[in-house]
């Protein structure tokens, strides 16, 4: 095709972002978690940071996001605790039950980035 690797790696994220959900306001994750669901790539979302940077700055240091399947990302404020634990446990039996789990993990968005929460 002729393309930089930057132009080709700006071309993908673009035709990946197009078949994405509609990310909501920022503001509307500090009310509750968000589910996102879609047949395919929507673990790409994750790779948005700059839009997870405004979803940061709206619910601060509590933001998680798990993503179990490459169709199933949940992402919202939860501090950390004994709540937090439990739903720890949740997200690693979710991950087990799926046929190609993304992973047990779950995040939190620190200095721009996705890291595993401790």
């Amino acid at each position: 095709m002729g393309l930089s690797p930057e132009d080709a790696w700006n071309r993908g994220w673009r035709q990946t972002v197009a078949i994405l959900p509609v990310f909501p306001d920022p503001e509307k994750f500090r009310e509750q978690a968000m589910a996102f669901e879609s047949d395919q790539y929507l673990a790409s979302l994750t790779a948005d940071l700059a839009t997870w940077q405004k979803v940061s700055d709206a619910v601060g240091p509590d933001l998680f996001m798990t993503v179990v399947s490459d169709q199933f990302v949940f992402a919202g404020p939860m501090p950390d605790g004994p709540g937090f634990e439990k739903f720890r446990q949740t997200v690693e039996e979710d991950c087990r039950a799926q046929p190609r789990c993304v992973s047990p993990n779950i995040y939190r968005f620190r200095d721009g980035r996705w890291v595993i929460a401790p």
